[in-house]
């Protein structure tokens, strides 16, 4: 009786072992379960939860695993070491360093968009971005705080010969200006969020930006016009509450050309509104939005 039981055991597990060989998820293309993947991931790889899903997509099966290893999705990284999820807030850096390590080596020679968030640690930062600076020549995007950026200015020694989109937040801190992305020959995007003195205590390759926007900056007097005159082929401007605009630096305001601004984005405050618009002449302009308050200006 013993040896019926054991002999209906295992055919029960072969029965349920063909009969998944049939399920309809394994007759998807491989092209199906890769778009599965990105939405399961949301598109990126966050390197500091290592029980996210995408981890485990390649742990199914093989088919899975070879799907899972040569899809896009490793060419997005976010590093978000202050974002930790409830399960565990206190991933070790060297967890976080081979999932790093993994991503490049996935995403084999793909270009990257990299996203720092939520940076607590300077030194955990320092270590991470080390890393990634050795394929800085494979950089499309990068996302990163300013503040979090070391006094002396990072060298990139592989270059930035893909670097299209930049974003920064905070202010820099450092007793010169940043100059590591002034050599960045593909910039065309710049988004700045919170940054204090940007044309100031930035170096970057200003005359090449097509596509701008600046949201809650502090700009010294006089520096928010100038920054205008170095965009001369910006095509998209977006400027939001922006702080220090209407304050000038006492010299003369002559015309800025914006000869190929398609798309201007404006909010501020009346007097600012002024400030700004009065110097400007944009013979292509197509879309113009202006949203103002009746409150005063600081």
């Amino acid at each position: 009786m013993n040896k019926l039981k054991t002999r209906r055991s295992e055919l029960e597990l072969q029965v349920s072992y063909q009969t998944s060989l049939l399920s309809p998820i394994r007759r998807l293309p491989n092209e199906l379960l890769s778009e599965i993947l990105v939405y399961c991931s949301g598109g990126r790889v966050d390197v500091c939860s290592p029980r996210a899903d995408i981890w485990n997509f390649g742990k199914v099966c093989k088919r899975w695993r070879d799907v899972s290893v040569s899809s896009e999705v490793w060419s997005s990284i976010d590093v978000a070491l202050e974002g930790m999820t409830p399960w565990n807030t206190s991933t070790p850096i060297a967890m976080v360093t081979h999932l790093v390590d993994l991503c490049l080596r996935r995403s084999r020679d793909r270009s990257l968009s990299v996203k720092f968030i939520e940076i607590g640690s300077p030194t955990t930062f320092k270590d991470i971005f080390d890393i990634l600076s050795r394929y800085s020549h494979r950089w499309e995007e990068l996302f990163v705080s300013l503040s979090m950026l070391p006094v002396e200015p990072p060298v990139l020694d592989y270059g930035l010969t893909r670097l299209n989109f930049l974003r920064f937040t905070g202010a820099y801190k450092g007793p010169t200006p940043l100059d590591t992305f002034k050599h960045a020959q593909q910039l065309r995007r710049l988004q700045l969020v919170s940054v204090t003195k940007p044309l100031l205590s930035l170096l970057l390759p200003w005359a090449q930006i097509t596509d701008f926007k600046a949201v809650l900056c502090q700009f010294r007097p006089g520096e928010y016009m100038e920054m205008l005159k170095a965009m001369p082929n910006v095509v998209r401007f977006i400027s939001r509450w922006n702080k220090g605009i209407k304050r000038t630096n006492g010299a003369d305001t002559h015309p800025i050309h914006l000869r190929r601004l398609k798309t201007f984005e404006l909010e501020a405050f009346p007097s600012e509104m002024y400030t700004i618009l009065q110097p400007l002449t944009f013979p292509l302009l197509t879309d113009l939005t202006l949203v103002t308050s009746v409150s005063s200006s600081s």
